[in-house]
C-alpha cells in the first residue's frame, strides 16, 4: 500500500477515518486505560481521542508510533490491507520467567517412559505469581504426567511444575517427587520403611507401592526434584 500522509499534511478525505478508528479500538483491548495506551504509544491523548471519535484521519507519523508499539502492520492499521502481522512481543524478563517445558511424560501408573533429556522449549510464567511457591534462585522444569497412580491428586494429563533444588532423601520424604528408577521416570509419593527400604507410593489406593532397598538406592534410584504445583483441563463429572 502507499499512503499520501505525511508528518504534516491536512486532512487526507481519502482515509477511512471510523475504520482506522475501529482497528486502533482493538489494540487498545480490554481493561487497558486511554491514557495508558497513548503513553505506551507517545501519543497525545487528545489526537488519539480525536481519531477514536473520527474528527480527522491519522497522520502517518502518529500511525508509524501506534504501529511501531503494538507491532502490527502500518498498512493494516492505517488501510485495513494486508495482514494484522503482529509480531511475537518481546519476553519482558522482570515480570516473566522462563520454565524449561520437558517433551516427555512422567509415569503415574503401571508404566514408564524414557527418562529425562534435554528440554524441548519453555513455557513462560509470571514471577510474582511462581515467586510464592519456590525462592528466585531455584531452578525449575515442566513436565507431563501420563496414567492414573496418583489420582486424585495428580490426574492424567496434568503437567507439574518442579523444583530442582529438593532431591534429596530428606528433603523429600512424604512429598510427591519426580525420580529416575531403573532409567525409567517416574511421579511418586517418597516413603521409607522402618527396615530402611524406600517405598514410592502412589496416591490411588489401587497401586502396591514399589521397594528399593537401601542398598541399591544409589545405583537405580536418581531424584530429580519435587513437584509443587500442578495444573490440567477441567474434566466433565
Amino acid at each position: 500500500m502507499s499512503t499520501n500522509l505525511s508528518e504534516n499534511s491536512p486532512e487526507d478525505e481519502g482515509v477511512d477515518r471510523k475504520g482506522f478508528a475501529n482497528r486502533v479500538k482493538s489494540l487498545i483491548g480490554a481493561g487497558v486505560s486511554l491514557t495508558k495506551f497513548a503513553e505506551d504509544c507517545g501519543v497525545p491523548l487528545g489526537t488519539l481521542r480525536g481519531y477514536l471519535k473520527e474528527s480527522y484521519p491519522p497522520k502517518l507519523d502518529v500511525a508509524l508510533k501506534i504501529a511501531r508499539s503494538c507491532e502490527v502492520s502500518l498498512d493494516w492499521l492505517i488501510a485495513g490491507e494486508g495482514a494484522l502481522t503482529k509480531a511475537s512481543a518481546p519476553i519482558d524478563e522482570r515480570t516473566l520467567v522462563a520454565v524449561p517445558r520437558f517433551d516427555v511424560q512422567v509415569a503415574a501408573g503401571g508404566g514408564a517412559v524414557p527418562a529425562l533429556q534435554e528440554p524441548n522449549d519453555s513455557f513462560y510464567v509470571a514471577r510474582d505469581w511462581l515467586y510464592r511457591f519456590v525462592p528466585p534462585s531455584v531452578q525449575i522444569s515442566m513436565i507431563e504426567v501420563v496414567g492414573d497412580s496418583m489420582d486424585p491428586t495428580i490426574r492424567d494429563g496434568d503437567v507439574l511444575l518442579i523444583r530442582h533444588d529438593r532431591t534429596t532423601l530428606q528433603s523429600t520424604i512424604g512429598n510427591v517427587i519426580v525420580l529416575t528408577l531403573d532409567d525409567l521416570l517416574f511421579v511418586k509419593r517418597l516413603q521409607v520403611s522402618d527396615n530402611g527400604e524406600m517405598l514410592l507410593t502412589s496416591d490411588n489406593e489401587f497401586y502396591t507401592p514399589m521397594h528399593v532397598p537401601r542398598r541399591e538406592w544409589d545405583e537405580r534410584v536418581r531424584i530429580h526434584g519435587l513437584a509443587f504445583w500442578h495444573g490440567g483441563p477441567i474434566r466433565k463429572r
